[in-house]
């Protein structure tokens, strides 16, 4: 898929929100986001108030602004949308938000970002719209700052969703256009290439190992839905969501052949 055609799916996928709407019922309602939230907090508590925060892949921002708004800092959302990082300028503008927040519209696989520019970034679920995720993962370690940390999330190649998606799309039911899974073991592998040391990693329990229509099924949903959990939280390598934490040292600089 060409970035144009990337740009144009995210585009038409973010205009079904209103973007005040999902900024607030987000935490509450959109289960990709309270799945990430529990290990982000515990990132991000570990940040100060000169600390800058960025999330690849923003979308409409509410990380952007629950970073900003719950823990003082300053926090940048950047993503490959054109038309969807001109509302959220817009809706920024028109707002009466305090919040240290700030939207780019780039291309993070050939980042026009500063170098060391963040102390923390999140990428949930973006590198893997692309053939090659490489570059990003390589301008993502030229962003973060030398003690910084960063988490990375994306499709686990070890659940029903690597079955359903390709069913989906041939049913011209899937809309997120380009989309591939790692095992928790290729994501860290992948992270050790471009840099970065990895922290941790492994399974977010989401629940969803046997995915969302399998869990809405009357009665017997909740079950799967709780084993779904039960397993998720008892190993690394079957779930939803693969992760891992990684950080930028003084040995990954050397290591790294990243200039």
């Amino acid at each position: 898929m060409e970035d144009r055609d990337t740009k144009e799916v995210w585009d038409k996928f973010y205009q079904r929100f209103t973007i005040e709407e999902f900024i607030k019922e987000s935490f509450a309602t959109d289960r990709w986001t309270i799945h990430h939230k529990p290990i982000i907090d515990k990132y991000l508590s570990q940040l100060n108030k000169a600390s800058i925060f960025l999330e690849a892949g923003c979308g409409l921002g509410q990380w952007c602004y629950y970073a900003a708004n719950n823990y003082g800092i300053q926090a940048i959302g950047v993503d490959i949308a054109e038309e969807t990082i001109r509302k959220m300028n817009e809706y920024l503008a028109c707002s009466k938000s305090t919040a240290r927040v700030s939207f780019i519209c780039d291309d993070l696989n050939n980042a026009k970002l500063d170098e060391e520019l963040v102390d923390m970034f999140i990428s949930l679920g973006v590198i893997e719209h692309f053939a090659d995720s490489r570059p990003m993962m390589r301008s993502l370690f030229k962003i973060l700052k030398p003690g910084g940390v960063g988490l990375i999330t994306v499709p686990n190649i070890y659940s029903i969703h690597t079955m359903t998606r390709p069913i989906l799309q041939l049913l011209n039911k899937w809309e997120i256009g380009y989309e591939k899974s790692f095992s928790p073991t290729a994501l860290k592998e992948l992270s050790i290439d471009a840099g970065f040391k990895v922290i941790e990693g492994g399974i977010i329990p989401s629940g969803e190992m046997f995915g969302c229509f399998l869990n809405a099924l009357p009665i017997v949903g909740k079950y799967i839905e709780k084993l779904s959990l039960r397993i998720e939280k008892n190993q690394s390598t079957f779930g939803f969501i693969s992760y891992v934490i990684v950080s930028k040292t003084i040995d990954s600089l050397g290591l790294s052949g990243v200039s």
